[in-house]
């Protein structure tokens, strides 16, 4: 009877390979891998959104920028081209 038992503990430990702890091993290291995937591809998202938002508000600012100066120089321009159309100083009407 012995030699019973020693066999089927022999025929028992290929079975063990599959066993409940390495079945719950292997499935909490997938979910642990599928997590962290998750997480970097979310965190790969919303860098990229991020420094789109960034690039197209530096482009705004930078477009609204060099509006004013065009428009500063067309001023000068103006003002350069014609003195004797602008009104001087002493005849701009003061308020008291």
């Amino acid at each position: 009877m012995s030699a019973q038992f020693a066999r089927a503990s022999d025929t028992a430990t290929p079975a063990k390979f599959f066993g409940l702890e390495r079945l719950f091993l292997v499935c909490a290291v997938t979910l642990a891998l599928v997590v962290v995937g998750s997480a970097s591809l979310i965190v790969l998202n919303l860098r990229d959104r991020v420094t789109y938002e960034n690039e197209r508000a530096l482009t705004n600012s930078a477009l609204i920028i060099a509006k004013q100066i065009e428009q500063a120089f067309a001023a000068v321009e103006a003002a350069s081209a014609s003195p004797t159309s602008a009104p001087s100083l002493s005849t701009m009407p003061t308020e008291n």
